[in-house]
């Protein structure tokens, strides 16, 4: 259970039966949001430039980093999401603790992002699949920006002519 309100009052004694006074309604966040984009990064260069549309239904797994902090350890998943249509992902209600966010790479897809790691924040190079990921430490802020990139490699079919005419074997 997240909380994001705390109520808070003065008293005119110590005394529990004593006449309350000053209530405060204050924000108290102690859970927060991990969230990023999975993009079609059309020409492989690992950034999200124009025209480059995020893609919908990717797995986007969050594990507790219960090892050495920053690398994945073999730890299991413990949330999941799908990107939407957008390529958006969000994992909320995340308590304070330390954490490493990866994608599930599909088949004859290639990941060009993430290459760094935001500022506080750890790029691990050893996520499933394999591939790189985020390790960050959750503690009273939303973190954003955690953006995943891949491409397809595509094929050249060459067919060779005589100047005689026909195809050559």
């Amino acid at each position: 259970p997240c909380i994001n309100k705390l109520l808070t009052n003065t008293r005119s004694s110590v005394s529990t039966t004593a006449t309350l006074y000053d209530y405060s309604l204050q924000p108290f966040n102690v859970c927060n949001a991990k969230s990023g984009t999975k993009f079609n990064d059309l020409n492989a260069d690992g950034d999200q430039d124009s025209g480059e549309p995020g893609l919908g239904l990717w797995t986007i797994n969050l594990y507790k980093d219960t090892g050495t902090i920053g690398s994945y350890d073999g730890e299991p998943v413990f949330a999941s999401d799908v990107t939407d249509a957008n390529g958006a992902y969000s994992f909320e209600g995340i308590l304070s603790g330390s954490y490493i966010v990866c994608e599930v790479l599909q088949a004859t897809w290639e990941q060009s992002a993430p290459t760094s790691a935001p500022p506080g924040e750890t790029l691990v190079t050893n996520c499933p699949g394999p591939t790189n990921g985020y390790a960050f430490a959750m503690a009273g802020a939303d973190r954003t920006d955690n953006d995943f990139g891949n491409f397809q490699r595509g094929a050249i079919r060459i067919l060779k002519n005589s100047t005689k005419g026909g195809p050559v074997s």
